[in-house]
């Protein structure tokens, strides 16, 4: 099953501590790159440090009735593309019955599988914590859980990375 969301807007915030690849004699410093998603799962990432540049972010991903989930996030710049999949799963999840908005916490580990361009060679890995709100279809019974709508996502990760 799709994960049954729209980004309407999203906040993605990723750190990577970088460090010095045998064929590198330097030690890079911390890396930052927010993603603001909206209206789908294409947004526009913006990173400083190592990789300073502004690019697209692609979210593909799906979530399991049990609240795992699974997927690959693709960070397009100019000079090269990073491809990081990931795992997680939904910790919490509230709904307010009155207006069907809800929120919800989640945990996940990712890999950077592969580089191109400048960043060809980049590897590492890393975990997140997600914070996030939906809304829901009211229906005579009530709200009905799929399909809902994401309108806000901000999630916390870090990892360590080699170039």
């Amino acid at each position: 099953m799709r994960r049954a969301f729209t980004a309407v807007t999203a906040a993605v915030t990723l750190t990577l501590a970088v460090g010095a690849s045998p064929a590198s004699a330097q030690t890079a410093p911390n890396q930052r790159v927010s993603i603001t998603f909206v209206g789908g799962y294409t947004g526009v990432a913006v990173a400083t440090g190592v990789i300073n540049a502004v690019g697209v972010a692609q979210e593909q991903s799906t979530l399991s009735p049990d609240g795992s989930f699974v997927g690959t996030l693709t960070f397009r710049f100019a000079l090269g593309t990073v491809v990081a999949p990931f795992t997680g799963q939904v910790t919490s999840v509230t709904v307010d019955p009155r207006t069907c908005t809800g929120r919800f916490t989640s945990v996940g580990t990712f890999t950077i599988a592969s580089a191109t361009g400048a960043y060809a060679g980049m590897s590492g890995q890393g975990s997140f914590t997600e914070e996030g709100m939906f809304n829901s279809l009211r229906t005579a019974n009530g709200c009905n859980p799929e399909p809902f709508i994401r309108t806000l996502l901000r999630t916390e990760a870090t990892a360590v990375v080699r170039l």
